[in-house]
Parts: structure tokens; sequence; C-alpha cells
């Protein structure tokens, strides 16, 4: 099971980077509202370049600093797609502002505060809103929706981590092989999301 683990981690950085590359490659063909796309690809981009570099080359011990700041910026990005793709009102950015700053710095400012509980909460968000994203492309309400199914996918992932996030409480508790097969499971899911986008990039035309 560890190694399906890293198989399925470095098949996952594989597909992250071809993703950013290919998102670059073709930004000028995103409109505006899709961009946002594209700034969610490059910032989980980024937060494995940090977290990895600090390990390999700094030797780090410890990486935990970054879960909240990748739980917040996750949040604040794919939220503010959806309210640019909603054409909600700009005063929705006051709550998602608020619960971004929560997210970044709860666990310091708060004895009690849990990470994994923020996660769970930026989840069940997320998947509200890809779920009506979803919904209104089968009204036909939403026209020429280009990414509807990275939507689909985010709206799966999303879904399905949550459940993996709670667990992650019990890992502990496991043996090596089922912590490694949980993870192992959630990189395939992660894999998945990746290929909708380079799927959807691909197809993207003037």
């Amino acid at each position: 099971m560890e190694y399906f683990y890293y198989s399925s981690l470095y098949l996952t950085y594989a597909l992250l980077f071809i993703t950013s590359l290919l998102g670059i490659l073709k930004n000028k063909l995103l409109q505006k509202k899709e961009i946002w796309y594209l700034f969610y690809i490059l910032f989980i981009l980024i937060i494995e370049i940090v977290t990895n570099s600090l390990i390999e080359i700094f030797h780090s011990k410890n990486t935990a600093f970054l879960y909240p700041i990748y739980i917040s910026g996750s949040f604040l990005l794919l939220t503010s797609l959806f309210i640019k793709k909603f054409e909600l009102s700009k005063f929705w950015f006051i709550p998602i502002i608020i619960f971004t700053f929560l997210f970044s710095i709860g666990d310091q400012c708060f004895e009690y505060f849990n990470n994994d509980y923020s996660k769970v909460f930026s989840n069940m968000v997320i998947i509200c809103l890809a779920g009506y994203s979803l919904l209104q492309e089968i009204k036909n309400v939403q026209n020429n929706n280009r990414f509807l199914w990275v939507d689909a996918f985010i709206f799966m992932y999303y879904s399905i981590s949550v459940f993996t996030f709670i667990l992650q409480q019990q890992l502990s508790l496991f043996s090596l092989q089922n912590a490694s097969l949980i993870w192992g499971i959630n990189n395939i899911l992660t894999c998945l999301l990746y290929i909708s986008f380079i799927n959807t990039f691909l197809k993207l035309k003037k």
C-alpha cells in the first residue's frame, strides 16, 4: 500500500505541473470569470512547491503552518470563482474574506480551534457552490459552461475529501497500510480533478 500511496502522490505532482503549464499557455483563451480556475491551480502548485522545498531542501520537520494557508487560499479562490460565475453581489465577498481570515489565523488565536474542522466547513461551502453550478447547467440557466466537467470533479473531490479529512483525526489509530490506502485514494481523486482541468484546457478555443 505504501507503493500505491507514493506512486499516486508522484502522479498528482506530474499532473499538477502539466495542468499549470497548460493553464498558463491557454490563459488568453480564458474569460474573466474562468481565470479563477487558473488562479486556483497555480495556488495549489505554489503550496506543493513550498512544502516539498521545505522538506527536501531545507529538511524542515514541520510544515503544518502551511495547512491553514492551503485551506484559506483554496476557500477564497474557489468561492470567489463561483461568486463571479453566478454574478452575485460583491457583498458576498465580505463573509468570504472574514472566513478566509479566520481559517488563516484561527489556530493561532483560539486554543480549541481545529484546522480540520475548518477544512470540513470550507469543503461544505465549496460543495454547495459547485453543486449549484451543476444544477444551473442541468436547468439550462447557465449557458456555455466550458468548465462543466471541472465543476463536476470539484464537487466530487471535495465531497469525498470531507470524509477523508474527518478520518484524518483517526489515522494514527490505523495501520500503515490502511492509512496509505486512504491517502492513496485521495491522491487518485486529485488526479481525476487535474485530468478534468487538462481535458478542459486542451479543448479551449477562441
